[in-house]
């Protein structure tokens, strides 16, 4: 599995291996706009992004091609780590916290290990007196009540979800504490439409992709 800093020889052979192509940088991009399907970027607020949305491009994080790489199969995004934040450098909401999840498989962690360092955040595989916030599945076993014992916030998937899409939250608002109902981590394209007007723009892009799949429904 690849990481978000990425073994770029080993993600471009991935893609070659697959009959797609890549390339880096806006020279790159401009050189072969017409033939460029996506663009991976990590904000909707940069130039790169502005400009391939005017280009009517499909924008997808590293993580998308990760896990379509992973799953060896072009898809349309189906998770939040997929669409590109609004976070950049200087609004970064978790900047300098410490996270760890609880109950999450292997894929999973590696989408919310992305959103929470795209967040500013840093995420640890342990549990110590030191982190800030542990995201759980559910309650009852050893991870969670270590982290009680410590005074850790303990949230559901639902408030990592919520600030990556860009909103207000508050940790100990109900909505996040464990038992509440709570999305998924691939909750799939027609999910993430609903969430806010950037990630429906976003999978607009997708639009013809998303109608022929809701054809055979």
């Amino acid at each position: 599995m690849f990481t978000d800093k990425l073994d770029l020889p080993n993600i471009v052979l991935a893609i070659r291996l697959h009959g797609g192509d890549i390339e880096f940088g806006a020279k790159a991009y401009a050189e072969r706009a017409g033939a460029i399907t996506h663009v991976i970027v990590e904000s909707i607020r940069t130039q790169h992004a502005h400009l391939a949305l005017k280009d009517r491009k499909r924008l997808v994080t590293m993580q998308w091609l990760v896990d379509v790489l992973m799953k060896k199969q072009m898809d349309v995004p189906w998770r939040h780590a997929h669409l590109p934040s609004v976070f950049v450098d200087g609004c970064r909401p978790l900047l300098g916290k410490l996270i760890s999840f609880s109950g999450f498989d292997e894929s999973e962690r590696a989408a919310m290990k992305f959103m929470v360092e795209t967040m500013g955040a840093r995420f640890t595989p342990y549990l110590s007196r030191h982190n800030n916030i542990l995201i759980a599945k559910s309650g009852g076993v050893e991870k969670v009540e270590k982290a009680r014992e410590w005074d850790i916030q303990v949230v559901n998937y639902q408030w990592l979800a919520d600030n990556y899409a860009g909103q207000r939250v508050e940790a100990d608002n109900q909505r996040y504490q464990l038992g509440q109902p709570c999305e998924d981590v691939s909750p799939g394209p027609y999910a993430l439409e609903m969430i806010n007007d950037q990630f429906k723009q976003l999978l607009r892009k997708f639009s013809l992709w998303l109608a022929s799949l809701q054809s055979f429904c």
